[in-house]
């Protein structure tokens, strides 16, 4: 009849589903008593898939570098880095949530054309971070010229919120910035002009000079973050502040402006005539000055 034939559908007396019990079945889902997907247990499945995560903090795709050994900023790097040290397998047990301040700020600076930012797995890495007395993770540190300047809260970093952990990074990458002033010329008055060309030709192995004029009283990221990647090489010189003796005597007509300075010699000026909106076009003037 139709009462039996309903009954067989749903699963025979005190069966429900499949003879077996919706119960049962539920339970075959689960894992079977005790287990949990697969056999496994669903803690261990969730342990697999933090590692995982914690394994890949920083995809290819991020804008934060991978680094290792055989890639790692020493003495001769031409780029500043701010590195951030940390532990894959602690980052499974206590995932510390850097990374997404980490990425914000890669993909500010990446824009800008200043400071790379990297990473270093010391479960992957554990030679390298040895070698660096890296025992203390997360921490960071920037790397410029193969010094490493460390950040001395990076302890409690991963209890601020993610503003202020901006803040913390941008400065700590900044002060990196900013310890490059010493590789660009200041020049105030015109009868420093010879002694200061002198110093910029003998300093520079293509005997060429960037004299930047500037109405600014300060220097820009991208000048510092160049007269690191072009050190040795090139010499960079600021006039700051409209100086109108110096301004004149360059003929500038407007700020900023920018001359390839040739040989020592105020009459073998290449002017750089782009549009100087990030690192690749400052990097154009030095380029220009040489070729």
């Amino acid at each position: 009849g139709f009462g039996q034939q309903r009954q067989q559908q749903r699963g025979g007396p005190g069966g429900g589903f499949g003879g077996g019990g919706f119960g049962q079945q539920r339970q075959q889902q689960r894992g079977g008593p005790g287990g949990g997907f697969g056999g496994g247990g669903f803690g261990q499945q969730r342990q697999q898939q933090q590692q995982q995560r914690a394994a890949e903090l920083y995809s290819r795709s991020s804008p934060v570098t991978r680094l290792g050994g055989p890639k790692f900023p020493d003495a001769k790097s031409k780029h500043i880095w701010l590195i951030h040290w940390y532990s894959s397998s602690k980052e499974a047990q206590r995932p510390s949530g850097l990374e997404e301040s980490v990425e914000k700020l890669a993909s500010k600076l990446k824009d800008q054309g200043t400071v790379k930012v990297g990473a270093v797995d010391c479960d992957r890495e554990k030679q390298l971070c040895n070698s660096k007395q890296q025992q203390q993770l997360p921490n960071f540190e920037t790397v410029a010229a193969g010094e490493a300047v460390p950040l001395f809260n990076s302890a409690t970093l991963h209890s601020k919120g993610l503003n202020e952990q901006l803040k913390i990074l941008h400065t700590h990458a900044t002060e990196a910035l900013q310890a490059q002033q010493h590789r660009v010329y200041n020049l105030r008055r015109e009868a420093a002009l010879p002694e200061v060309m002198g110093q910029a030709n003998s300093a520079a192995k293509w005997r060429v000079g960037v004299f930047v004029f500037t109405d600014k009283f300060e220097s820009s990221s991208v000048l510092l973050a160049l007269s690191h990647m072009f050190r040795g090489d090139v010499s960079f010189v600021e006039v700051r502040g409209a100086n109108l003796a110096l301004g004149q005597r360059f003929n500038v007509k407007s700020y900023p402006t920018v001359l390839a300075v040739c040989g020592g010699s105020d009459k073998a000026t290449v002017p750089y005539e782009g549009a100087i909106s990030g690192a690749v076009a400052w990097r154009g003037v030095a380029w220009r000055g040489v070729a």
